[in-house]
């Protein structure tokens, strides 16, 4: 997954990272929604940004959950997890150690719950690579959370806009039986 390889084989690890990422999250009661901070509209993006391939351009392609983020459990049971940062170097240089840091805070308050940096080896042009976030744990319940992942600049990038991705993630409370038991009978 690190090493792609052949022509267009970093578009195929693209679209499945997409693909995995807009799954729905099911598997109990209790799910968790990952919803995408709306970024700049294509109208409001600068020439530079929409222009041909530049000499360095990295940016953060998705992000994923291993096990999958699907009940409150996870938190409560202090199950380990796994945060999965895909980045791209869409610039035609190699490009060495880019910094990939990721802060989950509480989306109300935002107080910063967890804020860790992974650096990635050598990354050819075009090439895909994940920054695993590993044994993330003992992450205080809330219903709400903030998380922000960004890579930093490559020297000499000139449009960050794709550098950062910010993500909403919602608890949805399993119904409880008495939710779900049909209203009393009224006089």
């Amino acid at each position: 997954m690190d090493d792609p390889r052949g022509p267009g084989m970093h578009l195929v690890l693209a679209f499945w990272v997409a693909m995995l990422w807009s799954l729905p999250l099911v598997g109990c009661a209790g799910a968790v929604k990952i919803a995408e901070q709306v970024p700049t509209p294509v109208a409001d993006m600068s020439v530079a940004e929409t222009a041909l391939p530049v000499a360095h351009d990295l940016a953060i392609l998705a992000i994923d959950f291993s096990p999958p983020l699907e009940c409150k459990e996870v938190w409560v049971e202090q199950e380990q997890v796994t945060l999965l940062v895909a980045v791209e170097n869409r610039g035609l240089c190699q490009e060495e150690g880019a910094r990939v840091c990721a802060r989950l805070s509480d989306r109300y308050s935002l107080e910063t719950l967890l804020s860790e940096c992974t650096t990635l080896p050598v990354m050819a042009p075009t090439q895909v690579r994940v920054a695993r976030f590993v044994g993330i744990w003992n992450v205080p319940y809330r219903p709400a959370y903030h998380l922000r992942v960004e890579v930093s600049p490559a020297k000499g990038e000139r449009s960050v806009a794709n550098n950062s991705r910010t993500y909403d993630l919602t608890i949805n409370e399993p119904a409880s039986e008495g939710d779900l038991a049909s209203p009393p009978a009224g006089p």
